[in-house]
């Protein structure tokens, strides 16, 4: 609400679209169930902690609980890189040090090899510059997000890397690039079964249109993005797609 009230409501669709983005790995489930059978040591005490912080929002009092894993400096491989992952997530109050986590889980991604990590790392880079205002760093990240993702074959996060692509140029004030960014995602997202990412990627993309006072666009991807999130029984999303429905038809 305080983001809208600001004017950033691409600020809240990118993180609805990002929280889309946090789901469990397939053997995760399998992990989960086989702990339940057996007395919990300290280890899976972290994997299951960084699988729960999975499913919701950011969250600092994660950021603040992982990061006293982090400091005993006991994870290794993927595990490691998913505290990397959490902690640049969730850090908010220092933005720097989230900087910082995403900045490892990139150097940790290229050592290990591992594409979607690396993927995970520049958007991660990306979305905390794009928060300190550094356009030009934010967008040189979201091009490489994109370049991981293309090479790792994972569609989806190409089209978040697209999102956040169209969601820079849309800060920069560069409306032509944004929504030509906003297109690409879109197109890509619907190859996808992650239709509430579409969803929001259509939302911003209204919300770029109607910026640029072009109020019939923003109206047609307002009432889609309402339609969809509709569909697919996701409340809040539908509650700011009618919203700003209701606001172009006022205009």
């Amino acid at each position: 609400i305080l983001m809208l009230m600001n004017g950033s409501r691409k600020f809240f669709y990118r993180y609805l679209f990002f929280c889309t983005l946090i789901a469990l790995p397939s053997n995760s489930i399998t992990k989960f169930h086989l702990s339940m059978f057996r007395t919990l040591t300290v280890h899976d005490f972290i994997f299951l902690l960084l699988s729960f912080t999975r499913v919701i929002g950011q969250d600092q009092r994660i950021a603040d609980s992982l990061t006293l894993i982090y400091e005993q400096g006991s994870l290794v491989g993927d595990e490691k890189l998913e505290l990397l992952r959490k902690l640049s997530y969730n850090e908010q109050r220092d933005l720097n040090k989230a900087l910082s986590y995403a900045e490892e889980l990139i150097d940790l991604s290229e050592a290990e090899n591992d594409l979607i990590s690396l993927y995970r790392g520049y958007r991660q880079e990306a979305e905390i510059n794009l928060q300190l205002g550094n356009f030009d760093i934010a967008l040189e990240a979201y091009f490489k997000s994109l370049e991981a993702a293309k090479k790792a074959e994972y569609q989806r996060g190409q089209g978040s890397a697209l999102t956040g692509i169209a969601d820079t140029y849309s800060e920069m004030g560069n409306s032509s690039n944004a929504t030509e960014y906003y297109r690409q995602a879109i197109s890509l997202l619907r190859t996808t079964e992650d239709t509430i990412a579409v969803g929001i990627a259509i939302i911003n993309a209204g919300d770029e249109y109607f910026k640029a006072k072009k109020y019939d666009s923003a109206l047609t991807y307002f009432k889609e993005s309402a339609a969809i999130f509709e569909q697919q029984d996701y409340p809040i999303g539908k509650a700011y797609a009618q919203g700003n429905t209701g606001m172009v038809q006022a205009t």
